[in-house]
């Protein structure tokens, strides 16, 4: 089958290599991008004016890449490690990752109102904008600045009144509250946010600061018009399937987790805790592995069945075009829904009454199918490079702990059950490889290393192969 539209133009040969071929690709120039502010980045963190304490390049680096790719995950303490001005340059990578994600993908979804090939056109549609929105690239640009100025000065306020409404409060609130709605997770305490776990009014501020982050501008872009949208013959503005999907995925997620969570730490981490302080650690160790990072509890105290419950939740992630990371709630829906339709030899998918296309479904077991396979390599990698010559039993839970490792930094998480500073410099290195691969996302890498378009395809003799 062509990768073009019928009629479509096919690229000129001018256009496959240099700058053109560049421009061609927008995948590239979303890796490069990142790239380039990362290396900026991990520079600046060199510098000794923004140390406190002695920092390794590999060390700045490694926060570099844990801020764009909005994680989490550290090797030096942010509050006592960096200076001031360290701390100001990682709160702007975090901006600079989240603001620049949301802002890049409106830009390759308003290019789906160009000719492209079929290939980059399902690309483009399923990574970043759904198809009702890619001719709306403005209107989201200018929505997406003003949303994230207004959330996260208005959580930086509410934060501020409750640590103190003085000067020495306006940056912690203003960090945390960035940190939070990019769903970075970094914190300049050391406990996270251990200190705060009976605290609602903190609680709750973090959480509406990490969920409103992981919807995504297309969710949020759709909500703010039906609220002010004037009706015009008593017809409302409908929710698109993605948006319901992204409420009823969110909702039932969080709702599930902190009822599972509740259930396995009732008598480990939350144990001797008021019932009311239970409540609120439980939904919030639910809402924080999609994927922001924060702890109330400690992670490294937890029980295994808490920490895998914890790892599904990091790989499901956000949704599209948000903040956060993970293989994304409508990718999950449609793999299983693609799959149930499959086992049952139904020939389309539906969900909520609607069809999907028979190619979202093929795309969304790429992404599952790349997402584990990252997930094994990176916990292989680690057993490598941090594991002992000894027998299992003897470092079973540190096994657990790479595995927790390595998901965390895949789905741009940043919780961890503390190994994170002592890994060496290998292990260091995979985690950053499974930050940047988490945060661009399985689907946009591989479409980068496929190349370039290369016209039709050569057909073979067709031949079975026995499954099963």
């Amino acid at each position: 089958m062509r990768d073009d539209f019928p009629g479509e133009d096919s690229p000129s040969p001018s256009k496959e290599g240099g700058l053109g071929g560049l421009l061609a690709r927008p995948q590239a120039v979303l890796i490069l991008s990142f790239a380039a502010v990362i290396l900026l980045g991990g520079a600046l963190l060199s510098m000794p004016f923004c140390q406190v304490h002695p920092v390794a390049f590999l060390d700045g680096l490694f926060t570099s890449v844990s801020a764009v790719c909005v994680t989490g995950l550290v090797t030096k303490d942010t509050g006592g490690d960096f200076s001031l001005a360290g701390q100001w340059v990682i709160l702007g990578l975090i901006q600079v990752g989240g603001l620049g994600i949301m802002t890049f993908s409106a830009f390759l979804g308003s290019l789906l109102g160009r000719r492209l090939s079929l290939r980059n056109h399902y690309v483009l549609q399923d990574v970043f904008l759904p198809e009702q929105s890619s001719g709306k690239f403005g209107k989201i640009l200018v929505f997406i600045v003003v949303v994230t100025a207004v959330v996260e000065a208005l959580g930086a306020l509410l934060l501020w009144i409750r640590l103190g409404a003085n000067q020495a409060a306006l940056f912690p609130a203003l960090f945390h509250s960035v940190s939070a709605f990019c769903n970075a997770g970094f914190s300049l305490w050391s406990d996270s946010l251990v200190r705060f776990r009976g605290d609602p009014w903190v609680n709750l501020v973090i959480l509406g600061l990490i969920v409103t982050g992981g919807l995504g501008h297309v969710v949020l872009f759709e909500v703010t018009r039906r609220i002010f949208h004037h009706r015009k013959k008593d017809l409302p503005v409908l929710f698109s399937l993605h948006t319901r999907l992204v409420f009823w995925t969110t909702l039932s997620l969080i709702v599930l987790g902190a009822v599972l969570f509740f259930l396995f730490e009732s008598g480990n981490s939350l144990a001797g805790l008021p019932a009311g302080e239970k409540a609120l650690a439980s939904l919030f160790q639910s809402v924080t592995p999609r994927t922001a990072g924060f702890n109330t509890l400690d992670m490294g105290a937890l029980s295994t069945p808490a920490l895998l419950l914890l790892v599904c939740l990091m790989l499901v992630g956000g949704s599209p075009g948000s903040t956060a990371g993970g293989m994304k709630t409508t990718t999950f829906v449609v793999f299983f829904a693609s799959l149930r339709s499959w086992l049952r030899g139904e020939e389309n998918v539906t969900i909520f009454k609607r069809e999907i296309p028979l190619e979202a479904g093929k795309r969304s077991v790429v992404i599952a199918s790349s997402v584990f396979l990252l997930l094994a390599a990176g916990t292989f990698v680690l057993s490598l490079t941090e594991g002992k010559p000894v027998p299992f039993h003897k470092q079973g839970s540190f096994l657990t702990a790479y595995f927790f490792e390595a998901a965390s930094a895949l789905g741009t998480v940043g919780l961890s059950t503390g190994v994170t500073p002592t890994l060496s410099g290998l292990g260091k290195a995979t985690l950053m490889v499974l930050m940047f691969a988490g945060r661009l996302g399985p689907l946009t890498l591989a479409t980068f290393a496929r190349g370039p378009e290369k016209g039709p395809k050569v057909g073979y003799p067709e031949e079975q192969v026995m499954l099963g």
